[in-house]
């Protein structure tokens, strides 16, 4: 049997991007590529059958009609990488394929840090807690995840076609249980039960809310809703369309399926026998629920898109195992695709020269990149901290989802009136704007809906808004196609900003609305009545709040 080694690493074989190295000597890929095909024949290993085992490969080529070909995407050993960087030197750039993150299904659980499993005790010393999730009717709600947390123990399960999951906690007891935490996949709000009395003997019941309850429509998603978040950014009338905005989601998919979505087209950037036509897969649910937020259709039932109409919505998929080539990829095909906004709920912590030029090169063109500025308390992840970037801070409005549920642990000591800063967003000089992105109810696949929290979901009620904008504004559509048609779109979304109160670090110039909201309150003395433009602010600001808020 042979022994398990790692797998060949992957990385972006890019020209330098210093402009003195790229105007000496233009790189040739096509010659670059015979290159790499030598090195691995000659560096081959052999395997456990005495096959030859090449020690590079091109997976893919990155390039648009713009650019042509400006980068590979190789898989190759270590030696192999040496080889070609010590030939090519300053020639070219070997950047690592990293991995990018969904900004939302990390967030932690709304009661506080989740415990550790450090082992599996070798004890039969457990309690086992049978748990029923029924609707307000009584019947069972299939597929809720259910989260029990201890003093030292967790357990997770999902309940079946009964509604039924039982869990077990090991060194635990009935009064050391700390909370019950119940996440619904569709149709109704989850549910957060603080030091739950549970027995052990009897079967405990649990019953979810509608998520038409608490806007007083119980029939939804029968009956139409429109959110406050709708409301509030002024987008529930109509928009009188001067022409088609081409939105991309570059996310999980598009369940295409979903009876409150029509998605125009798309592409899928991982394995894939038909491309063109798996985009519409989506098993997260996460890009369906995004691009519910920027499309949903205004019709008799469900919820409806921020740019509901004249919108051409196309699914770029990437997630699972999505790494920054796939991403670099699909901004080249919204290129290629006159693509206006891209919305990127998604982000890392790490960059590189290849991931700024990706997202330069879609300003370039014409295009908006709005993108999540994170979901981890910290400093903004990329690609919302590039400049050229819409970068977007999470906020959540008080009543407008249950007090019993998870996302009232979101609600952070930053509160003006009924509005907050999320407890989660990441904030910094970076952040340009703020949105809704607490309790939102979007669409989900299977054609149901759910309320999610991030700023995953705060960053497409931004390119909604954007998409109308293009939608409605006859002195933004005559700038032709490039950096300059970017740049009065970004500023667009900047001056319609309400200043929601907050410190400028969690909402730059505040929520894009076309309404008129009330004004904040004044602010405290402690915090600068007049804030900097949030791109313009020091790193010192940034690490102070950073630590403010650690400190809290």
């Amino acid at each position: 049997m042979p022994e398990i080694t790692s797998r060949k690493k992957r990385y972006r074989v890019i020209a330098n991007t210093n402009p003195n190295v790229m105007a000496a000597a233009p790189l040739d890929f096509t010659d670059l590529e015979r290159q790499i095909g030598q090195l691995a024949v000659q560096m081959a290993t052999l395997d456990e059958g005495g096959n030859s085992v090449p020690a590079a490969q091109v997976v893919d080529k990155l390039g648009n009609k713009i650019t042509g070909t400006r980068g590979l995407v190789v898989e190759m050993s270590d030696e192999t990488k040496n080889a070609l960087e010590a030939d090519r030197g300053e020639a070219i750039e070997i950047l690592e394929d990293f991995t990018l993150d969904p900004l939302t299904k990390g967030l932690m659980d709304a009661m506080g840090v989740e415990p550790l499993h450090f082992f599996l005790l070798a004890t039969d010393d457990a309690l086992k807690f049978r748990i029923r999730v029924v609707s307000p009717d009584g019947k069972p709600v299939a597929k809720a995840s259910v989260r029990l947390n201890g003093g030292f123990w967790s357990d997770e399960g999902v309940t079946n076609a009964h509604g039924r999951v039982t869990l077990t906690m090991y060194e635990e007891t009935v009064e050391s249980l700390a909370s019950l935490v119940i996440r619904p996949s569709s149709d109704f709000w989850g549910l957060s039960i603080p030091q739950p009395a549970l027995s052990v003997s009897a079967e405990n019941s649990v019953t979810l809310e509608g998520l038409g309850d608490i806007s007083g429509q119980p029939d939804f998603p029968k009956t139409q809703i429109k959110s406050w978040a709708i409301a509030d950014m002024g987008l529930t009338q109509p928009a009188k369309v001067l022409g088609p905005v081409r939105v991309a989601v570059i996310d999980s998919g598009i369940d295409a399926s979903h009876p409150d979505l029509a998605p125009t087209g798309g592409r899928d950037f991982g394995p894939s026998d038909d491309p063109d036509a798996t985009y519409v897969k989506d098993g997260s649910g996460h890009g369906t629920h995004v691009s519910g937020t920027i499309a949903a259709l205004d019709n008799a039932f469900g919820v409806v898109g921020a740019a509901a109409a004249g919108v051409e919505l196309y699914g770029n998929r990437v997630f699972p195992e999505a790494k920054i080539s796939k991403l670099e990829a699909a901004i080249d095909w919204c290129v290629d695709n006159d693509i206006d906004v891209i919305n990127m709920s998604l982000g890392s912590a790490q960059t590189d020269n290849g991931f700024k030029a990706a997202v330069e090169m879609a300003r370039q063109a014409g295009i908006l990149c709005v993108a999540a500025a994170g979901n981890s308390a910290a400093p903004v992840m990329y690609p919302a901290a590039y400049p050229s970037v819409l970068a977007v801070a999470a906020l959540g409005k008080i009543g407008s989802f249950p007090q019993s549920s998870p996302h009232q642990g979101r609600i952070s000591e930053h509160i003006v009136g009924d509005y907050f800063a999320a407890s989660f967003t990441c904030f910094g000089p970076e952040i340009n704007v703020t949105a809704p992105g607490v309790g939102v109810v979007s669409t989900v696949p299977g054609g149901g809906y759910a309320a999610w929290d991030g700023t995953s979901m705060a960053c497409p009620h931004v390119a909604g808004f954007a998409a109308r904008l293009l939608q409605t504004r006859a002195d933004l559509r005559a700038i032709p196609r490039g950096p300059a048609r970017v740049d009065a779109l970004f500023a667009a979304i900047e001056d319609s900003c309400h200043d929601m109160g907050f410190p400028a670090q969690f909402q730059g110039r505040g929520m894009p609305t076309l309404a008129a909201l009330p004004s904040p309150p004044p602010v405290d003395d402690d915090v600068p009545e007049e804030k900097p433009n949030a791109k313009d602010q020091s790193a010192i600001a940034l690490i102070t709040q950073a630590l403010e808020v650690l400190d809290s």
